[in-house]
């Protein structure tokens, strides 16, 4: 089966449209986090600016015990929260409308699973690029080919969550993640790019030229309104976009059945 591009972005803004009520929970606990890491970032970058005091070791110290805190709620909750977006919003497709603490009971058991796969994401699309910056490598240009890599990436993993989320079957996500998308793949980098990358590279371009606080603060909190809508838009895509793959799977299946049945007769 050919994914259509236009077809899969135009399905998943009208079930957008008439469905955003279920999506505004997930999305605002996934922007807070996000506000939290860019009041962190800009908060770091003052108190650098401050010079060696007892109350700047106090201050340094009480955001590093809170952003340790924060980490650890992350790895607990995060991984299984990444997978209840993908049950809820598969659960409003068929008319079902679970809230989001329903949709998390249901990842009961994938916790170790999601870690395992986000370790092995990092380790394949992070490293590189922290090599490139290590040799202050770091500019604009360098950012438009992290970002492609990182899309190539995140286009072969993009039926990996749903996939573990809502798949029965609990063996090899990452062959059947790998084989759900063949034939589609630059169909996929393209949803990838246009729904998640293309934001993540904008903000991050963006961020580089920004020197003022009060500028930074600005485009952080325009960006975190952005990212409001887009992010949940982007999980429908990911959704809509598995559903299909899978329903033109099990009909391919079932009509090899059909014809060894045939044959067999």
């Amino acid at each position: 089966m050919k994914l259509s591009i236009m077809g899969i972005l135009t399905e998943s803004a009208l079930f957008y449209k008439s469905n955003f009520k279920y999506l505004i929970c997930f999305s605002a606990i996934y922007t807070a986090i996000g506000a939290f890491w860019i009041a962190q970032d800009i908060t770091f970058d003052i108190l650098m600016e401050q010079p060696t005091s007892y109350d700047f070791t106090t201050m340094m110290g009480s955001w590093l015990i809170i952003s340790a805190g924060v980490i650890v709620i992350i790895f607990i909750f995060g991984p299984r929260f990444l997978l209840a977006i993908n049950v809820q919003i598969n659960s409003v497709m068929e008319k079902k409308g679970i809230t989001l603490v329903q949709s998390y009971r249901e990842t009961k058991g994938k916790h170790w699973v999601m870690v395992g796969c986000i370790a092995l994401m990092v380790l394949i699309g992070v490293l590189p690029a922290l090599l490139l910056i290590l040799l202050d490598l770091y500019d604009i240009l360098f950012r438009l080919h992290i970002t492609l890599y990182f899309t190539s990436i995140g286009a072969l993993f993009f039926m990996l969550f749903p996939l573990i989320a809502l798949s029965e079957n609990t063996d090899d996500y990452i062959r059947r993640t790998v084989k759900l998308i063949k034939g589609n793949y630059i169909r996929v980098f393209l949803l990838s790019a246009l729904t998640i990358s293309l934001l993540s590279y904008v903000n991050h371009t963006v961020e580089m030229q920004l020197t003022e606080i009060s500028t930074r603060v600005i485009w952080g909190i325009f960006y975190l309104l952005i990212l409001f809508f887009v992010f949940p838009f982007s999980q429908v895509v990911v959704v809509v976009v598995y559903r299909k793959l899978v329903s033109e799977n099990k009909t391919e299946a079932s009509q090899e059945m059909i014809k060894d049945c045939i044959n067999a007769e």
